[in-house]
C-alpha cells in the first residue's frame, strides 16, 4: 500500500481516537507529514507479515517526553538521518522499515514522518498498540528483528520478540522509576571525586562552582529484563568505545550484593544471600566473573542481590581489555553484602 496527502486527514483521527486523550493532539503533526510527503512523495506501508526471517531489522521511531514541546518547536527536517546514520555505524546493517514506538498520539504520525526523511517504508504494527497517558512503556522494546515465528494471526507479538535494549530509572516496576541518582551512583561518584570536594557544594540547589575539575561520567543502569548475554554484550560494546578515545576511561560495577543476611532486616533472611555472595567473591578471586551467569534466577532472588547485571556488565569489559583483579574486602556489616575489587589493565 502507497501512504499519501490524502490518507493523511484518516491517520490523524484514528491516532487522536486511539490515543485517548494521550500522546498529544494529532492536528499540528499531520501538518508537518503533508510538508514532508510534498517533498518525498508517497510511504510504502507494509503488513509485519510481509517482513521477516532474514529481511533485516526495524527500526523503533517516536517522541519522549512533554507533547507540548512539539507545538513551540517544530521540527526543521533533518532530524531522523543522523539518528539511521548512529544505528548504522553501530549495527552495520540497514534496517527495512521503521515502526511506531506507539500508535496513538503524535508518534502515530511522527513515524510516517521519519519514513519520507528516511526513504524507508513504515510497518503497519507497533510497540504497544495505543498512547498510555501518563506512563509511556518507551525503552521496553528499542530494537526488534522481525520473524514470522513472532506473527500470531497477523499481529506482532512483541512480548515475545527479542528486545536488543531497555530503559529503565532506579527499577522496572513503574513505581520504582526515577530519574534523579540513586545511591548506587552516588556512593562511587563520592569515592572517585573524594580529593575534589568542593564544601557547601553538596545540596543539588546550590550553584555550581566555578571550575568543576571533575571527569564526566555517564551513568548506565542494566535492566534485569535483558538477557544476561546481553549484558555481556553491553560490557564488550563499553570496551570496544572506551578504546577509542584516547582518554583515560574506568568502568565502575556499582552495586550490592545479598540483602538478606539478617532476620531483622528489611527482607528477612535467607541462606541464598551468604552462599550466592560467597560465589562472587570466589569468582572474583579466579578472575572469572563469566562464572556468574551460573547464579539461577531462583538464587538471585532468594538472595535479593543486587550486583548481577553490572559484574556481568564487567564481565563483557574484560572479555575486550584483559585485567586482572584483586578483592579488597567483603564485609556483610549489616543485613546486606558488600564487595570492593580493583581490576588493573594486563600489560601487553
Amino acid at each position: 500500500m502507497r501512504f499519501g496527502p490524502a490518507e493523511v486527514d484518516d491517520l490523524a483521527r484514528g491516532t487522536a481516537l486511539l490515543g485517548s486523550g494521550g500522546g498529544g493532539q494529532t492536528d499540528l503533526a499531520a501538518r508537518v507529514l503533508r510538508h514532508a510527503l510534498t517533498t518525498a512523495g508517497p510511504i510504502t506501508l507494509l503488513d509485519a507479515g510481509d517482513v521477516g526471517g532474514d529481511d533485516g531489522y526495524v527500526v523503533p521511531v517516536g517522541l519522549v517526553g512533554a507533547v507540548s514541546v512539539f507545538y513551540e518547536r517544530l521540527p526543521s527536517g533533518g532530524e531522523w538521518t543522523p539518528v539511521l546514520a548512529a544505528i548504522l555505524d553501530r549495527t552495520r546493517v540497514a534496517p527495512v522499515g521503521v515502526i511506531a514506538i506507539e500508535v496513538g498520539g503524535v508518534n502515530g504520525i511522527v513515524v510516517f514522518v521519519a519514513a519520507a526523511e528516511l526513504g524507508l517504508p513504515v510497518i503497519d504494527a507497533d510497540l504497544q498498540g495505543r498512547a498510555l497517558e501518563s506512563y509511556l512503556a518507551l525503552g521496553q522494546v528499542v530494537g526488534v528483528h522481525i520473524a514470522r515465528a513472532y506473527l500470531k494471526d497477523g499481529r506482532f507479538d512483541t512480548a515475545a520478540a527479542q528486545p536488543i535494549a531497555r530503559a529503565g530509572y532506579a527499577g522496572n516496576r513503574r513505581d520504582q522509576s526515577r530519574i534523579p541518582l540513586d545511591w548506587g551512583v552516588m556512593t562511587p561518584l563520592w569515592f572517585l571525586g573524594h580529593g575534589r570536594h568542593l564544601e557547601g557544594y553538596g545540596d543539588v540547589l546550590a550553584d555550581p562552582p566555578e571550575m568543576d575539575e571533575g571527569p564526566p561520567a555517564v551513568i548506565i543502569t542494566p535492566s534485569r529484563s535483558l538477557p544476561r548475554q546481553t549484558l555481556v554484550a553491553f560490557g564488550r560494546a563499553v570496551a570496544e568505545a572506551a578504546a577509542t578515545d584516547e582518554r583515560r576511561i574506568a568502568f565502575v560495577a556499582s552495586c550490592d550484593w545479598g540483602h538478606r543476611h539478617r532476620e531483622d532486616g528489611p527482607y528477612g533472611y535467607h541462606e541464598a544471600s551468604a552462599r550466592v555472595d560467597r560465589m562472587v567473591v570466589e569468582a572474583i578471586e579466579r578472575d572469572d566473573l563469566g562464572a556468574l551467569m551460573a547464579i539461577t534466577d531462583e538464587d538471585a532472588e532468594n538472595a535479593a542481590i543486587d550486583g548481577l547485571w553490572q559484574a556481568l556488565m564487567l564481565a563483557g569489559v574484560l572479555e575486550r581489555v584483559p585485567m586482572r583483579g584483586q578483592l579488597l574486602c567483603y564485609e556483610a556489616p549489616s543485613y546486606y553484602g558488600m564487595i570492593v575489587a580493583a581490576y588493573t589493565p594486563i600489560a601487553a
